[in-house]
């Protein structure tokens, strides 16, 4: 690993809509089925206005990982107690919910 610190962001969402939510015009068809929602989630321009559309955007969690090489691992050290070795990378996480 590089000394730039490697970022992951973790969105996790479960939404529960009513029919009337999915289909606000009411022109759903007779059989609502996933591929159905998937139809109409596809027709978003982007995951922003579909979340914005839809007004799905003030409710969720974003996990947030940052992985940085530590300053005090040394590859070559032969440490007396291997269990407290610092490792070699160091991880930070913190999480913004949004409700």
């Amino acid at each position: 690993m590089s000394g730039d610190p490697t970022i992951t962001i973790d969105v996790a969402a479960t939404f529960t809509l009513g029919v009337e939510e999915v289909w606000p015009d009411g022109d759903q068809p007779d059989a609502i089925d996933a591929a159905a929602v998937v139809a109409v989630i596809a027709k978003s321009r982007d995951v922003r206005s579909f979340l914005r559309d839809w007004n799905l955007d003030n409710d969720f969690d974003v996990d947030v990982c940052v992985a940085v090489s530590n300053p005090h691992y040394v590859a070559s050290a032969d440490p007396l107690f291997p269990d407290l070795a610092p490792d070699p990378i160091t991880y930070t996480t913190g999480r913004v919910t949004f409700r």
